[in-house]
């Protein structure tokens, strides 16, 4: 996991999936249940075929995506309200060939993720029908079917239990949501190129094109959650502290926590790039803040606090959270991270880089 600009870095954490007009699986084409029958069932039962009426959300994750881990408790609660209600969820963990890594994981959760469970390999019918045909690019991923036709593809933590009450009633309030749903996949289609764009203009410092497209993606989407971002890492190409710590204390509380953990990256990534101490005190505040729950991803901000309160002289606090990132290793092997306290003991911080290094080999092994 090499750590780059802001908006290379969420893009690949959000793992977008962008529509594409030549796909062959569209929302409103009809959709057979045959590929789910065949996969590998970890929990409960699969789906073999579609019950008139009944809304079904194929949820597609994996052990090593922590976004899809973060959406989890997000869908098990949504099963455990509406599943009497006629929501089916099937959980479709899918682009892992370690199947026993699934397994584990899901016996872990125990009631945490309560809902059927079931495996698929890239190349299977699964992969092929749904994944390929859709065009997904990234995880997680929702699919949405009911009476046989598929309403919308999308992230998870979309779907709200407005919208679920809207898809299980019918009629044309569910037609109205389905449409706005529609509607925002396909300006995140068009959003997609700006986004590459912008990604390139950062890289090279350019704040005449970071700028440009900034306004065109407010233009498609005035509340686009990485504005705010975006914005931010403009102030960084132009050296604009004062600006960055107006926009931290200005952003909306569901912008801050991406928006912290991108410039924590940066601050880790390049300790030496002219960040002004405050600046960085504050984000290593704020990020602290964030660590409400024990993902992988919060892992690798624990990590990253690390680095940011080592930097700022607060050597204690440093050795802490790195212990504590021990202790909330859940889903993640142990070892490196008890290595990693121990450089942290010694007096020089093992990279980050270099700790997601040991994590995916001791991962590999089965540690």
């Amino acid at each position: 996991m090499k750590l780059k600009s802001l908006p290379s870095l969420i893009v690949s954490l959000m793992g977008l999936a962008f529509a594409s007009s030549a796909l062959a699986l569209q929302p409103g084409g009809e959709v057979k249940a045959d590929a789910l029958g065949k996969l590998e069932v970890i929990q409960g039962e699969t789906v073999k075929a579609w019950e008139p009426g009944k809304v079904y959300i194929l949820e597609c994750w994996a052990t090593w995506c922590g976004p899809c881990i973060k959406a989890i408790p997000h869908v098990n609660e949504l099963h455990k309200k509406y599943a009497d209600k006629g929501l089916r969820i099937l959980g479709v963990n899918v682009w892992e060939e370690d199947k026993a890594a699934a397994v584990e994981f899901v016996n872990k959760q125990g009631e945490g993720m309560s809902y059927p469970i079931v495996h698929s390999v890239r190349g299977d019918d699964f992969d092929k029908d749904w994944m390929t045909a859709a065009g997904v690019q990234g995880i997680p991923n929702a699919f949405v079917v009911k009476d046989g036709k598929l309403l919308l593809k999308t992230h998870p933590m979309q779907l709200d239990e407005a919208l679920i009450e809207k898809l299980l009633k019918g009629g044309e309030e569910a037609e109205k949501a389905v449409q706005d749903m529609a509607k925002k996949e396909e300006n995140e289609a068009k959003l997609q190129p700006l986004m590459m764009e912008f990604v390139k203009a950062a890289e090279a410092g350019d704040e005449v094109t970071m700028s440009a497209k900034i306004a065109e993606i407010a233009a498609i989407d005035p509340e686009h959650q990485m504005l705010a971002m975006m914005k931010i890492e403009q102030a960084i190409a132009g050296k604009k502290w004062d600006e960055i710590m107006v926009m931290l204390k200005e952003m909306k509380k569901e912008q801050e926590p991406m928006a912290v953990l991108s410039l924590a990256a940066r601050f880790v990534q390049m300790p030496d790039g002219g960040y002004p101490e405050n600046l960085k005190r504050e984000v290593a505040t704020r990020l602290k803040g964030t660590l409400d729950n024990s993902s992988p991803m919060v892992v690798v901000q624990r990590l990253q606090l690390t680095h940011l309160q080592w930097q700022l002289g607060d050597k204690e606090d440093a050795l802490a959270t790195a212990k504590d990132a021990v202790t909330h290793a859940n889903e993640l092997p142990k070892e490196p991270l008890e290595r990693f306290v121990k450089t942290v003991e010694e007096g020089k911080p093992a990279p980050l880089n270099e700790v997601i290094g040991w994590i995916r080999e001791a991962m590999s092994k089965g540690q």
